[in-house]
């Protein structure tokens, strides 16, 4: 009876320590089923999510990003591009407009004569039967230069001035012969000078960059781009005695652009 009492009483000790454990698991859903912890739990994932999603936005911030600054780049340096090919260009017209202006224009120095000197060049071609065949004035050229370069008269060389009088003690020169020079024109008509002065300033411009096309420079006054059949070998010496060795008075020394359609500007 009392065994049978024991294993009761046993019995009813592990029963109960059964149903505390149901309780304690019962207690421990009730928990987790509490709607605090079911709140918490939610707001834990939630935020979990939003992480996430922040963190992808991020990302896919980064990726535009990116490739906004890879297209800004790469639009910079178009422009960079487009704007050394643009000076490469300007360069580029800059030189051929140079290289146009140095072929077409160039530079032009020259000297020429007082009053009294010009009635006397007149006077020799009438001497001769001739007529004038240009519209201009008598000169003597110095440079006639198709590159262009900067020169003054040598009277006036620090005022920058580019006609000017010849100096007082050069001003009077002679002629020394009268001859003929081959032209595109035809068969022209000068005399040729003794005058140091003038071949002075021609290796002065020679210097200052001027190019020239002939072997030696000739001072020399033009009477006519073309006096046709005319020649000076048939002209007398009491001909010759009258402009050989006659003074002539230089006026003003003067730079310009180079005409290159002079002679037809100039035609009569």
């Amino acid at each position: 009876m009392k065994d049978d009492k024991k294993i009761t009483i046993f019995n009813r000790m592990e029963n109960q320590k059964k149903l505390d454990k149901i309780k304690r698991e019962m207690d421990k859903d009730k928990k987790l089923s509490n709607p605090k912890i079911e709140s918490l739990f939610q707001q834990r994932d939630i935020n979990s999510k939003i992480k996430k999603i922040e963190e992808i936005t991020r990302k896919k911030r980064k990726e535009v990003d990116l490739d906004v600054a890879m297209k800004n780049y790469t639009i910079k340096e178009k422009d960079k591009n487009g704007l050394k090919q643009k000076e490469v260009d300007k360069a580029k017209e800059n030189l051929k407009r140079t290289n146009s202006v140095n072929s077409t224009r160039g530079t032009y120095v020259a000297v020429d004569y007082s009053p009294a000197s010009v009635k006397f060049l007149d006077d020799i071609i009438k001497l001769l039967g001739l007529k004038k065949d240009f519209k201009d004035s008598y000169h003597t050229t110095i440079a006639y230069s198709t590159t262009e370069f900067v020169f003054y008269p040598k009277t006036c060389m620090s005022r920058r001035k580019k006609r000017k009088w010849v100096p007082a003690d050069k001003k009077i020169i002679k002629i020394k012969s009268i001859g003929h020079f081959k032209t595109p024109e035809g068969k022209n008509l000068h005399i040729e000078l003794d005058a140091p002065f003038l071949e002075s300033e021609h290796k002065r411009t020679l210097q200052a960059g001027a190019k020239y096309d002939f072997d030696k420079y000739i001072p020399h006054i033009t009477l006519m781009y073309n006096c046709g059949k005319f020649d000076v070998k048939d002209l007398p010496q009491e001909t010759l005695d009258k402009i050989i060795g006659k003074p002539l008075v230089m006026k003003d020394e003067y730079v310009e652009k180079l005409n290159l359609n002079w002679n037809e500007d100039n035609k009569n």
